[in-house]
């Protein structure tokens, strides 16, 4: 965003909550009610502004639309979700929102959301998880999963895959890589 005053473009800085925002005149304004604001007719005077793609971070006016409060806390909840095995990348289920995928697997739907959105999780409750439209079932994993078993080790490209192929809980093999425990199945675990 730029400035009026000095014609200088301002620097936005990311909340807590997720949102991004600029000091104009002393007072923290959300980027993309500006953004809304500026480029978005409102001729329903509607109050609540909606990112179609769920990510806070994306301001481009294709991305905002303005409407009720209602409609954008059940925006979030009327998108469809994948649940994908992370082994063969087949589709398992499909949910009509993150809360029934959330129930089915007894997690939550915001750590879902953020797995479909490749925010913090590669993975959540040991499956791969995308909206409806997105087929890229790829995990970008910064570090691999080592097995260690009488000097052998096997190597697993993630946490899930780990736990998937060994029968193991992915929280027991957290639980070694952090230190939590020396062994977990019987077998030691680093990440490398």
């Amino acid at each position: 965003m730029r400035g009026r005053k000095y014609d200088k473009i301002l620097s936005a800085s990311k909340k807590d909550n997720g949102y991004y925002t600029v000091s104009i005149n002393g007072n923290n304004e959300y980027v993309h009610r500006l953004v809304a604001k500026a480029f978005i007719d409102n001729p329903n005077n509607l109050n609540e502004i909606n990112h179609k793609d769920e990510d806070k971070s994306n301001n481009r006016v294709d991305n905002l639309e303005w409407c009720t409060k209602s409609y954008n806390v059940s925006y979030s909840k009327s998108i469809k979700i994948k649940q994908i095995d992370p082994i063969t990348k087949e589709v398992i289920n499909i949910y009509d929102s993150a809360i029934r995928a959330a129930i089915a697997v007894s997690g939550k739907n915001g750590c879902i959301l953020m797995c479909c959105k490749r925010i913090k999780y590669n993975t959540y409750k040991g499956f791969i998880w995308r909206f409806i439209d997105d087929n890229d079932y790829s995990i970008k994993c910064k570090s691999k999963i080592i097995k260690i078993y009488n000097g052998t080790e096997t190597i697993y490209n993630s946490v899930s895959e780990a736990a998937i192929k060994n029968n193991i809980s992915v929280s027991a093999i957290y639980n070694c890589l952090y230190g939590k425990s020396k062994t977990c199945g019987g077998y030691e675990w680093i990440k490398r």
